[in-house]
């Protein structure tokens, strides 16, 4: 069994889409974007938060997680080139105090604008990314269901009482 290679302990990337040659740019740093000529796919970062366990594997964050999804689905579809970067809250780097100063992750940057909030994160890949529209249901769908099933449960109400009186 072959292990692993090391990673330094602060930030882990993992540069979408594949596939790319051994020797590539993404060796020295470069994105997947930059080791295929001609191409000119939006590049999206999403820092999410690290593992408590190591520092640098993907954590436990149910939204980091979402969005990592969602994307990576996006960069298998080759319509975005995605580095994800893990920070290790613990001991985040100095860099990451210094630019988004006491705000968690998940952070989506899309071309140099970081954006923050989890709302604002789920908007703008569904409004500015490639293909990011088919990734979320909409309101007006969850509604109905819900209102669907509040209404079967009212049903079956209704007949149980109507039974037991």
């Amino acid at each position: 069994m072959t292990r692993p290679p090391v990673v330094p302990k602060e930030v882990a990337v993992l540069a979408l889409p594949f596939p790319a040659p051994a020797s590539s740019a993404m060796e020295n740093g470069g994105s997947a974007a930059d080791a295929v000529p001609g191409s000119s796919l939006p590049e999206i970062e999403l820092i999410i938060k690290a593992s408590t366990i190591d520092g640098r594997r993907k954590g436990a964050c149910i939204f980091c997680h979402e969005y990592f999804m969602d994307l990576y689905l996006l960069a298998e579809l080759k319509t975005i080139s995605l580095k994800i970067t893990t920070v290790d809250m613990l001991k985040p780097p100095p860099d990451f105090r210094s630019n988004f100063e006491a705000t968690p992750p998940p952070i989506l940057i899309d071309n140099g604008i970081a954006v923050l909030e989890n709302e604002r994160i789920e908007r703008h890949i569904m409004k500015s990314i490639p293909g990011g529209h088919n990734l979320f249901v909409q309101d007006k769908e969850v509604g109905r269901e819900e209102r669907r099933g509040e209404e079967a449960g009212l049903t079956f109400c209704e007949i149980i009482f109507f039974v037991c009186v």
